[in-house]
């Protein structure tokens, strides 16, 4: 028996095209199941069950052990890190509040301080020339 959410709300975000050839490809063109379940994705895995297998993948993979919800860390950083908006990273992760997405990663937030400075600059220039 699966339980809610902790928001108890469905959440869904898009995959990019090689991804979702991937999951077509396990579970049939209707794509109308669970990412972590057997064969058909007609019944979800227990959360147990799910880290398991991760780990399992991991150490096959020669890799260091970390957590599962560790990716959800990693994509939110890198999205930002590459410039991704913070509001398009806050519904990804389905935040209800962006400032609880920043909270948790501004550090990953590039500096746009030297933009803006440049920004402003031009600006000043531009109207020292309207004059």
């Amino acid at each position: 028996m699966l339980s809610d959410t902790k928001t108890s709300r469905r959440h869904q975000v898009q995959v990019d095209a090689v991804t979702l050839a991937l999951l077509a490809k396990r579970a049939g063109p209707e794509l109308c199941g669970y990412v972590f379940s057997d064969d058909d994705g007609s019944t979800a895995w227990k959360p147990n069950r799910a880290t398991k297998s991760f780990l399992r993948a991991l150490n096959g993979a020669g890799l260091r052990r970390f957590r599962l919800h560790g990716l959800r860390h990693f994509m939110a950083t890198e999205l930002l890190q590459a410039g991704v908006a913070l509001a398009v990273v806050s519904q990804r992760l389905d935040h209800q509040r962006k400032s609880t997405t920043l909270g948790y990663y501004a550090h990953a937030v590039p500096s746009g301080d030297a933009h803006a400075a440049d920004v402003m600059r031009s600006i000043i220039d531009n109207a020292r020339g309207a004059a």
